[in-house]
């Protein structure tokens, strides 16, 4: 059996989960950057609480560090004068966004496992950063691999199928836009 489904803790988890990843899934809807914030931040929020109930510690911190990257970003965004550039700013808070993630792992490490969504984390916030196209998406393969096999290892059955089928989901994009000829120079 994957997973304990006779304990309460355990079900309220895959709930949560499935929450989390039904505002994940809006986010692709969105077509305003602050409509999509705000799911990811409500996705995080849903996260948390369900990694703390796996007892899943680095997962939800990362999580937590999650909503306050996507809350500044909503914050910021709003008076950012150029979109398409990256400021000092913006490399102020790359470094921030990379420390964080750090710092957590030091605090909530509990094996070798750990350490996959901290390198899953750092490598979105790498993706993330980016102002092309195509290096995002790219980033973003490995990114969900480390998270599915993560969720594997901790027994989540939810979050493995979902977290597999946005894997699969992003490599058909992946593909999709190679295939559209949009390789390079793209701006996300």
């Amino acid at each position: 059996m994957f997973g304990d489904w006779s304990s309460w803790t355990y079900i309220a988890s895959q709930i949560l989960m499935v929450i989390g990843f039904a505002f994940l899934g809006v986010t692709y809807f969105s077509k305003k950057r602050g409509n999509q914030l705000l799911n990811v931040i409500a996705c995080n929020a849903s996260f948390t609480i369900a990694y703390i109930l796996l007892n899943a510690h680095i997962a939800a911190a990362l999580s937590v560090i999650g909503i306050v990257r996507d809350s500044t970003s909503l914050a910021l965004n709003k008076y950012r004068p150029r979109k398409d550039k990256n400021t000092p700013l913006d490399y102020g808070l790359l470094s921030l966004w990379i420390i964080l993630p750090t710092v957590a792992i030091a605090f909530t490490y509990q094996d070798w496992y750990s350490m996959l969504p901290y390198l899953g984390t750092i490598l979105f916030v790498v993706s993330i950063w980016q102002k092309n196209g195509f290096v995002y998406r790219l980033l973003g393969i490995p990114h969900l691999v480390l998270f599915a096999i993560y969720q594997f290892l901790i027994a989540n059955f939810v979050g493995t199928v979902l977290q597999t089928a946005v894997l699969i989901t992003a490599i058909v994009g992946l593909i999709k836009y190679i295939r559209d000829g949009k390789k390079v120079n793209h701006n996300v």
